[in-house]
């Protein structure tokens, strides 16, 4: 049988690493073995009961069409509810649209407006898909270094310098997927200034954790900090981390009218619209437990409380790496570097709600995590992807935590 030719815009990129970490976590798990699965950020808790019956009520109400492609009335004017309680900003129901998971609305907007050598501005430590995501875009993804020294964040001077007349989007994302950074109102406001600057740059805001954080910090918006860049900025959120529902799959984008009308024909040309009873979920978990989010952290604070009494060591098996550990309020244990060279993508994160992550499959043999009975102390061995600042992979390392409870 002749080789299937497959197209450039599939051979250009992998396979989602977390989530192939998880398929082989849960591999192993059906095999018999203990694995302790630190891949996709999911909560640890089930989806509430309220929720779950919602869904179970659309159905036996024969809710099980298809929907409007931007989504159901009730779910948009919840989500209009909670961006103008979260941002301030009041977004006509036009300018909202629903889907298949936060994932396909940030896939959707880049596929809506990236050409073909369009750049896109990618702040790292960065979440695992972007760079894939802009490549199957057939645009070109420009990684720009964030450094231990600036708290992992994209300050106005490296935004300013990664700017060409190429560049279509910056894609920020706070609190951060992998380090848990939180950009303060000052440094948003740092980085509009930039982009008012240059008219031709969107902003794209991933706020899928934007409930999961536990140092009581501000959470301010772009489009709160800056009004005049709504008309130039793309929200994405979803209900997945916030109400533990990752496997309803319900995400939704608000911004610019003629951008949500893109993404809109794109989905009614592919996924027609979201499954109809998870958006009537979808609405219930919205309207009824805005404060369980809050609770739940605290619920996980609690339970890791005796993490912040933890002690780590790092030791790299092969020299001539130089790898520094970082801990903010968010317990991410992330791997920084000193701004030159190959940038280490991330090495592990333990956030309690969201899951830990970690960017190779651990469990096989003489890898993954060991706690021998009675023990204080249990470890952690990994491989990091390294990549040079084109994103392209250039080796790896091997590391070991050890960690001991005190």
């Amino acid at each position: 049988m002749p080789e299937l030719k497959l197209a450039s815009r599939v051979t250009r990129i992998k396979p989602s690493p977390s989530t192939a970490a998880a398929d082989r976590a849960r591999e192993l798990r059906e095999t018999g073995r203990d694995i302790v699965n630190l891949t996709v950020g999911e909560p640890e808790f089930d989806t509430p009961q309220n929720v779950k019956d919602a869904a179970c009520q659309a159905i036996a109400r024969g809710e099980t069409k298809y929907t409007a492609v931007p989504g159901i009335l009730p779910l948009r004017e919840a989500i209009r509810e909670r961006l103008k309680h979260r941002t301030g900003v009041d977004y006509p129901l036009a300018n909202i649209t629903v889907s298949n998971g936060g994932k396909l609305v940030i896939f959707d907007a880049l596929l809506a407006t990236v050409d073909k050598d369009d750049e896109v501005i990618i702040p790292a430590p960065y979440w695992v898909s972007y760079p894939d995501m802009v490549l199957a875009c057939d645009g070109s993804p420009v990684i720009v270094p964030c450094g231990e020294k600036h708290g992992f964040k994209l300050t106005g001077e490296a935004l300013e310098a990664s700017i060409t007349p190429k560049t279509r989007w910056l894609i920020l994302n706070s609190p951060s997927n992998p380090t848990g950074a939180i950009y303060s109102r000052e440094e948003l406001r740092e980085l509009t200034e930039v982009l008012l600057r240059h008219p031709h740059v969107l902003l794209l805001t991933d706020d899928i954790y934007d409930e999961i954080q536990f140092t009581g910090s501000e959470l301010a918006s772009p489009v709160g900090v800056e009004p005049r860049l709504v008309d130039r900025t793309f929200l994405v959120n979803g209900v997945s981390k916030t109400y533990a529902m990752t496997g309803w799959r319900i995400g939704y984008g608000a911004g610019p009218a003629q951008l949500v009308t893109a993404i809109n024909t794109l989905q009614s040309q592919m996924a027609s619209c979201a499954a109809s009873m998870c958006q009537v979920a979808a609405v219930a978990a919205m309207l009824s437990l805005a404060p369980r989010a809050e609770a739940a952290c605290k619920t996980v604070k609690y339970r890791i409380g005796g993490a912040s009494e933890l002690t780590y060591d790092l030791k790299l098996c092969n020299p001539g790496n130089e790898v520094t550990m970082h801990r903010n309020g968010r317990l991410f244990f992330t791997g920084s570097y000193n701004g030159e060279g190959p940038f280490l993508q991330g090495i592990a994160r333990m956030d309690g709600l969201c899951g830990p992550t970690a960017y190779q499959v651990w469990g096989d043999d003489d890898r993954g995590w060991s706690y021998p009975e009675g023990s204080r102390e249990f470890f952690l061995n990994g491989r990091l992807p390294v990549h040079d600042a084109n994103c392209r992979p250039t080796g790896h390392i091997d590391v070991r935590f050890k960690f001991t409870r005190q």
